[in-house]
């Protein structure tokens, strides 16, 4: 599960994901037998030719905890597919083991010149609750030419809070096209709610075709709606075996925990994919619902006290297993920005509901102070390769900041020798969490610069770039520079 997150000096706030269950939150039992029967039909469908329900296999392997058991077959995979849609399938499923970094791969994917794999892309995204920086989504969003693509894109940025996109979604479920107005429906059943119910019963009317009728059915199950529940656990019976696939996968979705001898007895079912559907809901019903995993929380993360009166200027990271890197300054004695500082961290590896002890990533080496952190990753390749970056800042007078930077190839746990960004006299302002790392793989730190920040000399803005991963630097050719206090705490 992946959050929404906003940052307030030392606190956090969590927005986690919301869903309304119809009917009672309590759990299917499963014997010991039935549970290893489901497994079973998982492991050897996830070995199967049959390329897509190897991947439903796989998708339900993980959410019943044998991520570590999938990864393994699907990393092997990944290097030899050459088909975008297979390759985000298999990037998907891995994220869904836990390894974040393949991510980059469905965005890789859904920026790229070949459509061929970009509804794949946007949908594979928001299964797994990933969105990057956003930009290749809002921009598929706004392809009228490929609906089924914009839609999956709208269903990812929705999921984050983006209410244009949740309104394009429903606008395509009210539409003349019902293929399209399926899919929506489709999306609908994840991130809707009761205001949707009546265009979604208007849909079950409007289809005659059994699939598309039955997206618009198990939307409203998944919402509560008891017509739809009963419909859902119709069509568990169903002649259509793409009918029976799909009541499977949204049986969950509605808590369908009184449909267990069902999804037992497809368990026997001729079509692969359908005994893969049917194991994935006995496995999920039988696990209880966390009603933690549903709600907003906050937390102080950084406590300021008489010792340490100042928290702030901070970056947070994600890291490759999914622990999140909260990284601040840590000012003692006094809360003036020229107080004595250094740069410290602590981590969380359930998604920021607690953080363990404080470490330092960074001592004073200032005569001042060392502040303003910014955490980024130093290349646009693939998390699992790409080296992290933390810069900072290094206080040693008025006339003199200078930025630096320090590399970690294993994540964090330790850094490697400084290396000097801003090369030329000045004091450089860098604020926190703006490096930004573009696309071509360039690296740009925006920064102001004062002769003499006491005085009251001017702050020019310029930018100083890297090409070669941050080992070597250059400033723009062009600034920008304003009267009075001057042009301050630039980003890109």
């Amino acid at each position: 599960m992946n959050m929404r997150l906003t940052r307030c000096l030392g606190s956090l706030l969590m927005v986690l994901p919301s869903v309304a269950f119809a009917a009672e939150d309590s759990a299917a039992v499963l014997s010991a037998e039935l549970r290893e029967r489901c497994l079973t039909v998982l492991r050897q469908g996830l070995i199967s030719e049959e390329f897509w329900p190897s991947m439903h296999a796989a998708e339900a392997l993980s959410q019943a905890g044998y991520g570590a058991e999938v990864q393994p077959v699907l990393v092997a995979l990944l290097p030899n597919e050459t088909d975008d849609q297979r390759r985000c399938g298999l990037a998907r499923e891995l994220v869904r083991t836990g390894d974040l970094s393949y991510t980059q791969v469905l965005l890789d994917v859904l920026a790229g010149q070949n459509p061929h794999g970009h509804t794949h892309a946007a949908e594979s995204l928001f299964k797994v609750w990933q969105i990057g920086d956003g930009s290749s989504l809002r921009q598929a969003l706004l392809n009228r030419d490929a609906p089924k693509t914009a839609m999956m894109a709208a269903a990812a940025l929705a999921r984050w809070g983006n209410r244009e996109a949740l309104a394009l979604v429903r606008g395509y479920a009210a539409g003349e096209d019902l293929s399209n107005a399926a899919i929506a429906a489709w999306i609908l059943a994840r991130i809707g709610d009761a205001s949707d119910l009546p265009e979604l019963r208007r849909g079950v009317v409007r289809c005659t075709d059994p699939l598309q009728r039955a997206y618009f059915q198990h939307a409203l199950a998944a919402l509560g709606d008891a017509d739809g529940r009963a419909a859902l656990i119709a069509n568990l019976s169903s002649e259509n075996p793409a009918v029976r696939i799909y009541a499977c996968e949204f049986a969950p979705e509605a808590r369908m925990v009184e449909a267990l001898a069902s999804f037992e007895r497809l368990l026997g079912d001729e079509v692969l994919d359908v005994r893969i559907r049917a194991a994935q809901a006995c496995l999920l019903l039988s696990q209880p619902v966390d009603p933690t995993a549903t709600q907003a929380f906050h937390r102080d993360v950084w406590n300021a006290d008489a010792t340490h009166p100042r928290y702030s200027e901070g970056a947070i990271s994600l890291l490759r297993d999914g622990r999140l890197l909260f990284a601040i300054t840590e000012f003692q004695a006094q809360t003036s920005d020229f107080a004595p500082a250094r740069i410290v961290a602590v981590e969380s590896h359930d998604e920021g509901r607690s953080w363990g002890p404080p470490r330092e990533l960074q001592g004073n080496v200032g005569t001042q102070n060392v502040m303003s952190v910014s955490i980024r990753r130093l290349a646009s390749v693939p998390m699992s390769t790409a080296t992290l970056g933390m810069f900072y800042l290094v206080k040693n007078s008025p006339q003199d900041m200078q930025v630096w930077l320090r590399s970690s190839q294993d994540d964090a746990v330790s850094f490697g020798p400084p290396i000097l960004v801003t090369n030329a006299p000045g004091y450089h302002v860098l604020n926190n969490d703006r490096v930004t790392l573009l696309r071509s793989g360039r690296l740009v730190v925006p920064v102001a610069t004062s002769t003499d920040v006491a005085n009251g000399q001017p702050f020019t803005c310029a930018c100083w770039w890297s090409d070669d991963g941050g080992l070597t630097w250059a400033v723009s050719r062009n600034s920008v520079s304003y009267e009075r206090r001057g042009a301050m705490e630039p980003e890109i």
